[in-house]
């Protein structure tokens, strides 16, 4: 069996394993109520006490079936999500626990009811209600016999403590235990999310390589033939006197001409263009998904730019972008501003990038991941990064990246015969 199937078979193992619990549960307090009603009824007691022992059971064995039935609806083995809402479960718990008070000044036979019920009440409660309730609920399963005559005995103290106590710690390895399931799931969604996706990454790139490969075939055999072709039969034409030779010629010539355009368009649909739509607009967009970022938080920015339309070559480009979009995130998420300035400036060797705004500022000296990344990325480039910043005082972040790095990205175009 793989590493996978085995971490997606325990968490259903576990969760197979929680059910089975809530169903002991269940037929526990289906299997206490009904001894109850059955001691009552050959108890040899008759009239109202009789009968108002057997309506308090039955009553609570109908109610918490209700609950049982709304946690079997359930599709995840959470207690408190699987009754419910909020208020429906705890307004139901109290219900139970109240009809379970009433059939205990019955008869002290619904006694060991409580114990199912203390599982619920740490379930479906906080910590320290749940353990009051429990108290009472203990103190009142060791009265209940005194109050109805009966002989006080040490076990009738010292058993309801000892099963209060395994109720918590039933309880409580119950909660451990559903905690791991909902934790394995998250991370097995989180795994299958990530395989999807590396597998259509893997797809995606087969396909780019194969069309890259194609192209490169078609460029290196097809269209540099066809080249030759045209130049060989220019040549050719210039040689040749006026006739139907040099007209014959001429016409290879077209051909050849408009095969090699074919080629080239074959070419360029095999490997699109992917790079940025250009530095100006790509600022602008940035821009506009800031505002609408900063509305969703409830703040009103105004993101402005300022840049010229300038071909700087992919990397300057996504690098500057990355620095803007990473300045901008920080005013957005974290500064509050109220205003953000982008500026971009090309000089004659290098070009400068200013991300300026009015929020509530840091100490520049502690920087965040994405600015470190930034500085990283930055440098590896040649360049650097200035940030100035102080609370109550706003932020600057200056990115200056040399022009030179531009020509290592860029592909030499070469003539009309390349």
């Amino acid at each position: 069996m793989s590493t996978q199937a085995v971490a997606e078979s325990r968490p259903t193992k576990v969760s197979t394993l929680l059910d089975m619990i809530i169903m002991a549960l269940h037929l526990a307090m289906v299997v206490l109520v009904g001894l109850g009603m059955i001691r009552i009824a050959v108890s040899g007691v008759t009239g109202p006490v009789q009968w108002a022992g057997l309506i308090t059971g039955a009553v609570l064995l109908a109610l918490y079936l209700i609950g049982a039935r709304w946690r079997s609806d359930a599709p995840e083995p959470a207690v408190g999500s699987a009754m419910g809402d909020r208020f429906r479960t705890r307004f139901w718990l109290a219900a139970v626990t109240t009809i379970w008070v009433v059939a205990l000044v019955a008869s002290p036979d619904y006694a060991w009811v409580g114990f199912p019920l203390f599982f619920w009440h740490l379930q479906l409660l906080t910590r320290w209600h749940a353990i009051v309730a429990i108290v009472l609920m203990t103190t009142a399963i060791i009265v209940s016999p005194v109050l109805h005559q009966r002989p006080f005995e040490v076990g009738s103290v010292l058993g309801p403590v000892i099963g209060a106590v395994f109720a918590v710690l039933t309880a409580m390895a119950y909660e451990t235990l559903r905690d791991e399931v909902m934790a394995h799931r998250a991370a097995l969604a989180e795994l299958r999310r990530t395989r999807d996706e590396l597998a259509a990454a893997q797809h995606e790139a087969g396909r780019t390589a194969e069309r890259e490969r194609l192209a490169t075939e078609i460029h290196d055999t097809i269209a540099q033939g066809l080249s030759s072709i045209v130049l060989l039969s220019r040549a050719a034409g210039r040689d040749l006197p006026e006739g139907s030779a040099r007209g014959l010629v001429r016409q290879v010539e077209d051909v050849a001409s408009d095969n090699l355009s074919e080629a080239r368009r074959f070419v360029r649909d095999l490997v699109p263009d992917e790079e940025t739509p250009g530095l100006l607009a790509s600022l602008t967009t940035l821009a506009e998904r800031a505002e609408g970022d900063a509305r969703a938080l409830g703040h009103d920015t105004t993101v402005g730019v300022q840049a010229e339309q300038v071909d700087l070559g992919p990397v300057l480009e996504q690098t500057l972008v990355r620095a803007a979009q990473v300045a901008v995130t920080n005013a957005v998420r974290h500064a509050e501003a109220g205003r953000i300035m982008i500026t971009m400036t090309p000089l004659d060797d290098e070009v400068v990038l200013d991300v300026v705004d009015d929020g509530v500022g840091f100490d520049a000296v502690r920087r965040g991941f994405g600015l470190t990344g930034l500085e990283r990325r930055v440098r590896g480039l040649g360049g650097q990064v200035q940030i100035e910043s102080a609370p109550g005082e706003g932020t600057a972040v200056a990115v200056r990246l040399p022009r030179r790095a531009a020509s290592t990205t860029r592909h030499d175009e070469g003539d009309a015969d390349d």
